[in-house]
């Protein structure tokens, strides 16, 4: 990394005369005695310079709206040495030293990536955490939009309670009224008495019915154990509350948003988050283990179009759940016909590591599957895309997730990252590295596998075995325990479980 370099970049930088046009890129590259810029042939809103840094392919690209320059991005460190826990550290030192040089950041967030920034004088100056650590130059404007970006999914966050019907708001009450309730053994008296606190039964309701009409949709399921199949894992009578209302589009981002928050209130920061095929958060404590749930109604993952979504708290015994799942994830063959399962979730993050896994807990054992063709590769990006796009936004304090495919350690084929407020990714294609930035939507996951598998192939990788797969979140790599794409180096590690300890 050539921190003396980008530190120098700066303080020259700051001495230029900016008037952010597209003029200043050659005027820049002059002062700065860097190669003669050049348009990229594949799009003529980005040009690209060879720079004097100490880094291999250390090329600066300016991006360029009509005539308005907005952007200047340039690598300090080789490709590949951002991802995972090296790169953050390595991104820990840049920090370092860009606040010996100009103080404390002034902000957080570069544009539309995460990372501290400095404004000098006229010039906005940041470091961001990809494939690479890279220096960023920008202007005031520029990162005021971002910045309004960010107070608008900020706003939206505090709003979510406010725009809720009447049903919505009695989901929300009761979602957190049911985490506050302690279910005792779990017997179908206990339940009872828990659906009596919250006035969901009274003295005509039918006690034993097992699922509760609540009128527009909101449902209440109490699922038993029949014939005592559950029990040999330490189930009671009931094993799972599951309250749960369809709703659709923005909707239903304010009911997750505000069902959140209601259990955020009670149950502190969640234990797990999770996505894929779903989007789901975890709490997980000594007696109950309650998860709230996102899940698109259809085949939304398989390109169908629709909003149409349901919305779920469910409540179980933590142990039993947990001997159930251990069970399930063992004789996996056994719930499955012989058909090898596939896990739901793409990744699974901590917000807290030092809370550690509590036991086992859900999937993260389950074997991970290989992807023996590049269809299936596909396949497992678009999920993972997907989700990772489109669930961001209604996750406080998941900063930024970057990823990386690639064949060795120097090999990067494909890259990107992916916040609350926007994601983007750069593909090798014909030798040139190719850019684009997405709004955070699920409609851009296929695009995003499709463009990679692409570029795999077209690298002449010969199957998808080869290729190795990483992923990060900005400064706590850590945090992210799982990431599924069916490539070598695709975490979870084994974990070593006894759930007799």
């Amino acid at each position: 990394m050539d921190l003396a370099g980008a530190v120098e970049v700066v303080r020259a930088a700051v001495d230029f005369d900016w008037t952010w046009r597209a003029g200043d890129v050659e005027g820049l590259c002059t002062h700065l005695g860097w190669d003669e810029p050049t348009p990229a042939e594949h799009d003529d809103t980005l040009w690209w310079a060879r720079s004097w840094l100490a880094v291999e392919d250390a090329v600066a690209t300016f991006q360029l709206h009509g005539d308005r320059l907005d952007t200047i991005i340039l690598p300090i460190t080789a490709e590949g040495c951002g991802s995972g826990a090296p790169g953050a550290a390595t991104f820990a030192e840049a920090v370092a030293a860009f606040c010996d040089a100009w103080g404390d950041p002034t902000g957080e967030w570069i544009c539309g990536r995460n990372g501290p920034s400095w404004v000098i004088e006229d010039l906005v100056v940041g470091v961001s955490h990809g494939v690479t650590i890279d220096l960023i130059l920008t202007n005031q404007l520029t990162q005021r939009n971002w910045a309004d970006r960010r107070h608008r999914h900020t706003d939206g966050w505090a709003n979510a309670g406010k725009q809720l019907t009447d049903n919505e708001v009695r989901f929300v009450r009761l979602a957190g009224g049911l985490v506050r309730f302690d279910p005792g053994a779990w017997s179908r008296d206990a339940i009872e008495s828990v659906l009596t606190g919250l006035e969901l039964l009274s003295d005509d309701a039918p006690h034993r019915a097992l699922e509760l009409s609540l009128g527009d949709g909101l449902s209440l399921n109490i699922r038993d154990d029949p014939g005592d199949l559950y029990k040999p894992y330490g189930y009671g009578e009931v094993r799972e509350l599951e309250l749960e209302l369809p709703t659709s589009g923005s909707a239903g981002d304010n009911l997750y948003r505000a069902a959140f928050e209601a259990c955020r209130s009670s149950l502190g920061a969640p234990d797990l988050i999770a996505g894929g095929t779903e989007l789901v958060t975890t709490w997980i404590d000594d007696a109950v283990t309650a998860r709230l749930t996102r899940r698109y109604r259809g085949n939304v993952w398989w390109g169908a179009k629709t909003d149409l979504m349901a919305i779920k708290l469910s409540l179980s015994p933590t142990e039993p759940t947990q001997n159930w799942l251990e069970d399930r994830s063992v004789n996996a063959t056994e719930y499955d016909g012989g058909i090898d399962p596939e896990p739901p979730e793409r990744w699974h993050l901590q917000l807290d590591v030092r809370r550690g896994l509590k036991r086992y807990i859900g999937n993260l054992a389950e074997p991970a599957w290989c992807a023996d063709s590049f269809s299936e590769l596909n396949l497992n990006l678009s999920l993972l895309f997907t989700s990772l796009a489109d669930d961001l936004r209604l996750l406080p304090n998941i900063v930024e997730i970057g990823w990386a495919v690639g064949v060795d350690a120097s090999d990067v084929i494909a890259h990107g990252w992916f916040s609350a407020i926007s994601c983007g990714s750069s593909i090798l294609v014909d030798g040139t590295v190719r850019t684009r930035n997405y709004p955070p939507t699920k409609s851009v996951g296929p695009v995003m596998a499709d463009a990679t598998v692409a570029a795999v192939r077209a690298y002449g990788t010969g199957a998808p075995h080869e290729l190795w797969c990483d992923a990060w979140t900005v400064g706590r790599p850590h945090e992210l325990v799982a990431v599924r794409c069916g490539l070598r180096g695709d975490r979870p590690a084994p974990i070593k479980r006894r759930l007799d300890q």
